[in-house]
């Protein structure tokens, strides 16, 4: 397995990043990529960025594209297809990871990716009750999600397969959908959930928010629920004592259409 990697580093505003280490350049309180040719750059994933192949060899960069083993060039080049066997990548490429390095600590950081296919599930740590201001999910664009069972049959999926009916879990986080999102494969659970603009597809598996907020669907939202391939325990989650599971239904009553 490969991945594409793209690593920033910070320099504090003391100039130190840790005791007896240098700084990364001459700017303070500034992102720097590690690797990019001009030494500095937003901390903003674009076209523009520079990755590097994590299986060659580490930087610095400079010298011809491949040269010394190390692969390095813009988000946007890899994705148009540069590169020969067996480096090649191209937009077609199947992404099966996402990977971020950032030096000395994370930092709050937002990420936007539209237009994409996930075979995959999302599962958080429990944020907690009244936290969903600093934890949130946020689709937009065009996403589609694929039923676990379709990944290929290799040992870093083990288990993932037999988890199929579901895509997330996430306790104490607020999940947007702004825009289509064809269909996905399996339930969602949340403390709160909000679509809007054109938001709408196709659901396999029930949509349960945790909070006691409103589920909110403005615009031209429009979704189905289609359980037609589901199981009868959502895997992710457990029932009552004695192997019994629960039945969840609406209440007709907290329904309300949005007044003009």
């Amino acid at each position: 397995d490969d991945a594409l990697v793209i690593e920033y580093a910070y320099n504090t505003t003391g100039g130190v990043v840790r005791s007896g280490w240098p700084t990364y350049g001459s700017l303070l309180g500034a992102w720097y990529q590690t690797f990019s040719d001009d030494g500095n750059g937003p901390a903003v994933i674009n076209d523009a960025t520079y990755a590097w192949l994590a299986s060659g060899a580490a930087g610095p960069a400079g010298g011809a594209f491949g040269a010394g083993n190390f692969w390095l060039t813009t988000l946007g080049a890899w994705k148009t297809g540069l590169g020969t066997p067996p480096v090649y990548l191209d937009a077609n490429t199947l992404v099966t990871g996402i990977e971020i390095e950032v030096d000395n600590w994370i930092a709050q950081s937002e990420a936007y990716v539209d237009n994409i296919t996930i075979t995959g599930v999302i599962v958080t740590q429990d944020a907690g009750s009244g936290a969903t201001g600093d934890n949130f999910i946020s689709l937009s664009g065009n996403v589609s999600v694929r039923s676990v069972g379709l990944l290929p049959d290799e040992s870093q999926y083990a288990g993932l397969h037999e988890k199929t009916g579901t895509f997330m879990v996430a306790p104490g986080f607020e999940a947007s959908f702004a825009g289509n999102f064809g269909i996905i494969s399996g339930a969602m659970a949340a403390e709160h959930f909000t679509f809007t603009g054109n938001a709408g597809g196709t659901l396999g598996g029930p949509l349960i928010s945790w909070g006691e907020g409103l589920l909110s669907l403005t615009g031209n939202t429009r979704i189905t629920i289609d359980r037609s391939g589901g199981t009868d325990m959502t895997p992710g989650f457990t029932g009552g004592s004695g192997g019994t599971t629960f039945t969840l239904t609406p209440l007709r009553s907290t329904y309300k259409e949005p007044v003009e």
